[in-house]
């Protein structure tokens, strides 16, 4: 195996039992990679996906003030309400997130893609667009 499939390994396994220090660890893991020279120190700011980084804060964002709302403990008390057993409970959750999932998908094909927006950026990147 090679240095940098241990490395990815290794922090995985840490992150997995030591969550509580997950930022720590993958830090940590970014210094060895470009100190140890697994990741050129000339490409080290064109390797990073900014895009992924701000959508993650993104989410983040969004749900740290959707807990915030109370918002689930709400649902989960209504879904409680109109079940009668824990197992119900569970597949009427899942099933309100998949329609949620699903909805939130086609507000966004319908926004963005019909517009051609994202096979425009996809376009410019390089990306090939499967429809």
């Amino acid at each position: 195996m090679t240095p940098s499939i241990l490395l990815f390994i290794s922090t995985y396994i840490l992150i997995l039992f030591f969550g509580k220090y997950r930022t720590y660890i993958a830090l940590t893991s970014g210094v060895l990679f470009v100190l140890t020279g697994m990741l050129p120190y000339s490409e080290l700011f064109s390797s990073i996906d900014f895009n992924v980084l701000l959508m993650i804060i993104g989410t983040m964002g969004l749900v740290s003030l959707f807990t915030e709302s109370k918002m689930p403990a709400m649902l989960a008390d209504m879904v409680m309400e109109k079940v009668p057993d824990v197992k119900w409970a569970a597949v009427s959750l899942a099933l309100f997130a998949g329609i949620i999932s699903a909805g939130s998908r086609e507000f966004i094909y319908q926004r963005y893609e019909k517009k051609n927006i994202c096979g425009k950026i996809r376009h410019s990147r390089g990306i090939k667009q499967y429809n």
